[in-house]
């Protein structure tokens, strides 16, 4: 069986689960419906989080953008297969 990647929001008063299913499916929807990085407004000189994130099977967690490609949140590691770009 295969392992259930997550896209979900990451929000403190709204985490949602948006869709969860296989690998490249997960990439696909993040690629095709959040082409550009959608953040918390930042604060006292922080960046805002993503609140938007794709969460592999161990939790790591990686955000999309349509210019630069995937890339891990929070010092997790992307997965192997993250800047690939290729979901065929």
């Amino acid at each position: 069986m295969a392992e259930v990647w997550k896209v979900l929001t990451t929000s403190a008063d709204r985490v949602k689960n948006l869709y969860q299913g296989l690998e490249r499916d997960c990439r696909q929807f993040v690629e095709h419906n959040f082409p550009r990085p959608h953040v918390e407004p930042p604060g006292d000189g922080e960046p805002g989080k993503p609140d938007v994130v794709l969460v592999n099977p161990s939790g790591g967690q990686e955000q999309y953008h349509a210019e630069d490609g995937w890339s891990a949140v929070g010092g997790s590691k992307p997965s192997t297969t993250s800047g690939s770009g290729d979901l065929a």
